[in-house]
C-alpha cells in the first residue's frame, strides 16, 4: 500500500506510522456513514453545477471523444506514468 501511496520508508519509519489508516482516509469515514457510487457521482454533479454555475447534461460520447479516450488510454495505462513521482 505504501508503494501505491508513494510513501518511501524513511518516512513510514521516521514518523512511526502503525497503519496505513493513520494516513489514508475514505469518504465513508469522513462523512461517517456508508455512502453508494451514485451518491458520490450526484455530490460531484452538484458539487460542478454550482461551483461553474452551469448545468450538466448526460449525453452519449462523440466520435472525437471516443478517439481520445483511445488514444490518451495507452499513455496513462502505462506503468511508467503511473509509477512517476
Amino acid at each position: 500500500m505504501f508503494r501505491v501511496l508513494k510513501v518511501s520508508r524513511e518516512k513510514v519509519s521516521d514518523k512511526a506510522i502503525k497503519a496505513v489508516e493513520d494516513c489514508v482516509t475514505t469518504i465513508s469515514r469522513e462523512v461517517s456513514r456508508n455512502i453508494s457510487l451514485d451518491d458520490v457521482k450526484e455530490a460531484l454533479r452538484r458539487g460542478f453545477e454550482d461551483y461553474f454555475n452551469i448545468e450538466l447534461i448526460t449525453s452519449t460520447p462523440t466520435q472525437a471523444e471516443i478517439d481520445l479516450v483511445f488514444k490518451y488510454r495507452q499513455r496513462y495505462s502505462s506503468w511508467d506514468w503511473i509509477a512517476r513521482r
